[in-house]
């Protein structure tokens, strides 16, 4: 645990990571709260409304995501958004910080949290965006129903993963530069 505090205070000295990392999450947050009604939202920018009125309608959406996909699904969204922020922010310093080519696998893992843990985005009625997407290709779209927790499953599964890889990405940005490990 020391060693996350030790390198999430050096990543998040500077601004940029910040800012990169709220970016991030916010952009994620978003877009998680706008897919299940994308539909919705193309017909109402397609159509003669002014622009005004669809930022307030956009703004909306994200807003009531609680109301609409149930508290547990938002806050586990809430949860990966800010997680995937993180690491995304800690992978792109261990990046710039080792950029003489060697990408570790820690970088690897970090990549398979963040797209593993898409897997857990999603609302109770529809379960995961991207497991509804893919399921009813197999035949096993009724698969989520029958998870105790309605496909929240998911992403707690999602954010095990992500915390590990800021745990991973912790011990390699903590670690001397000449150290080889």
């Amino acid at each position: 645990m020391k060693t996350i505090i030790t390198a999430l205070r050096i990543v998040f000295r500077k601004p940029r990571y910040i800012v990169g990392a709220g970016l991030t999450a916010g952009a994620v947050f978003t877009v998680a709260a706008i897919l299940p009604n994308m539909r919705l939202v193309l017909d109402v920018f397609e159509s003669r409304i002014p622009l005004e009125t669809k930022v307030v309608f956009l703004t909306s959406i994200v807003g009531s995501m609680s109301a609409i996909s149930g508290s547990l699904s938002a806050t586990l969204t809430l949860i990966i958004a800010a997680l995937f922020g993180v690491t995304m922010a800690m992978t792109a310093y261990h990046l710039k910080r080792n950029i003489r080519g060697r990408a570790s696998t820690t970088v690897g893992l970090s990549f398979g949290a963040l797209v593993s843990s898409t897997f857990g985005i999603g609302c109770a009625a529809c379960g995961s965006l991207v497991g509804s997407a893919l399921l009813p290709f197999v035949g096993a779209t009724g698969a989520l129903a029958l998870l105790p927790l309605g496909g929240a499953e998911f992403s707690i599964v999602g954010i095990a993963l992500l915390l590990l890889s800021i745990a991973l990405i912790s011990r390699k940005i903590t670690a001397p530069l000449a150290c080889e490990q």
